[in-house]
């Protein structure tokens, strides 16, 4: 799970900071790494997967996602929708 919340934070802080936290506090890497909970997981047919988190009310909803390759390694953090 630190592995994906690594990725989160390096993929996604930033945005957070520039974009989506309006008048909202500035929150700490570790804040925000801390926020997001575990919904789902997607795997596909050749071993990629998708892990849903929800946003931990960071991005107004909005769903992250974490890819995976086939053989396990992160490939990106985004938000879904």
């Amino acid at each position: 799970m630190a592995t994906f919340r690594k990725a989160i934070v390096k993929d996604l802080w930033q945005l957070y900071e520039g974009t989506w936290r309006g008048d909202r506090r500035s929150l700490s890497r570790d804040e925000l790494a801390k926020r997001p909970k575990l919904v789902s997981v997607q795997v596909a047919e050749g071993g990629s997967a998708v892990v849903y988190f929800s946003d931990g009310g960071l991005f107004y909803g909005h769903l992250i996602e974490v890819r995976l390759s086939a053989r396990g390694k992160v490939s990106e953090a985004c938000l879904a929708g």
